[in-house]
């Protein structure tokens, strides 16, 4: 669930995220992307929607991979936490990450695949082989708005 509302304060976001969790017993995933929604879901709200049973983890698409330990930590272990950024995803998996919710897989599906998989089997030789390959294409697909670059790319390799 992303944040629609304009410049939301921190318990605005906590009572929004609440309403939606309440109507519902499906699990939920919140997510957060300021540069997108122009409003930051503070780690210390993160956790206090984790208390909420159906509200089970979160997509953190901040690039700031430090969040990742600091969510964790409120949050607790069980409260999946997915990285959102491709570029910092090995780096966020490393910290505690669970995966990554990723663009670059719409285009190389099965490389992102074993990446994630490497990295959270410990194998982080492997993983960094795979991302310092996919390193161009993970910046190259945020040069315009996502889903313009990946619309691009399924065209030119003819994924579409």
């Amino acid at each position: 669930m992303c944040l629609i509302i304009n410049k939301p304060t921190q318990e605005g976001m906590y009572q929004h995220f609440k309403a939606i969790a309440e109507c519902t017993d499906l699990p939920q995933i919140l997510y957060n992307v300021p540069s997108r929604t122009g409003s930051d879901m503070k780690p210390e709200t993160v956790a206090r929607l984790a208390e909420i049973e159906n509200i089970v983890g979160i997509k953190e698409a901040t690039r700031d991979v430090s969040r990742i330990v600091k969510i964790k930590q409120l949050a607790g272990k069980n409260f999946i936490v997915l990285s959102g950024d491709d570029a910092t995803g090995l780096e966020a998996i490393k910290l505690g990450a669970e995966g990554v919710i990723s663009v670059t897989n719409n285009i190389a599906a099965k490389d992102m695949a074993d990446m994630c998989r490497y990295a959270l089997a410990g194998d982080f030789d492997k993983a960094e082989e795979i991302n310092a390959r996919l390193m161009r294409l993970h910046h190259d697909l945020f040069i315009e708005s996502n889903p313009i670059p990946v619309k691009w790319g399924s065209l030119s390799l003819r994924l579409n």
